[in-house]
């Protein structure tokens, strides 16, 4: 199957490089995609998805590594 970049995101740089499709990126969620937490979170910051920002606590995250 091919894959489809529908944007990119860079954590380290100072002036937080984002760039979204947010048409596409709309568009393969209606079809069924599924995003991480942490896309969703970004998705939110960026105004594609509306709803409340998923928090995980550090508790969770270390009952995993187990």
């Amino acid at each position: 199957p091919a894959k489809e970049i529908v944007g990119h995101y860079n954590p380290v740089s100072k002036n937080r490089d984002v760039k979204l499709d947010a048409e596409r990126i709309t568009y393969w969620i209606s079809k069924g995609a599924q995003v991480s937490p942490t896309v969703h979170n970004l998705l939110v910051d960026e105004k594609i998805l509306t709803g409340a920002k998923i928090v995980r606590s550090k508790q969770k995250k270390k009952a995993e590594k187990k």
